[in-house]
């Protein structure tokens, strides 16, 4: 690793300490505590999912990246059925206000969704060109 990625560390830990420090404290409320196991399941998962996803496509699908991505599967409906078991399982109602989406949201949709790809395609342009 470079050494000029270094300033990343700095800049996160400040940006840390001025949060901690300026913005204002926020009180759950609700007394309902977080489902842990639920979180670890799909954090896991997503995990698994998309190193199995990158490690495959560069590496060739076989042994690990196949591995990985069947633990992803596994650990999603694992975390399903918890879902399904758990006292306080995610907010659902959340889920279903975020699905209203309104047609004046499309342009902005596709214009980002545009950038962020040509910025992507133009990375590797330049570094295959590099090369």
């Amino acid at each position: 690793m470079a050494p000029v990625f270094l300033i990343n560390i700095i800049l996160g830990l400040v940006g840390l300490l001025a949060a901690f420090t300026l913005l204002p404290r926020d009180r759950p409320q609700s007394s309902e505590a977080i489902d842990a196991i639920g979180a670890v399941l799909l954090g896991t998962s997503m995990l698994a999912l998309i190193f199995g996803l990158i490690q495959g496509s560069t590496d060739g699908w076989r042994g690990v990246p196949v591995v990985s991505l069947v633990a992803g599967v596994l650990l999603f409906a694992a975390f399903a059925v918890r879902q399904q078991r758990a006292p306080n399982p995610f907010d659902r109602d959340l889920a279903a206000q975020e699905q209203r989406v309104h047609f004046r949201d499309a342009p902005g949709l596709g214009f980002f969704s545009a950038v962020s790809g040509l910025a992507y395609v133009i990375s590797l342009f330049f570094q295959l060109v590099s090369t």
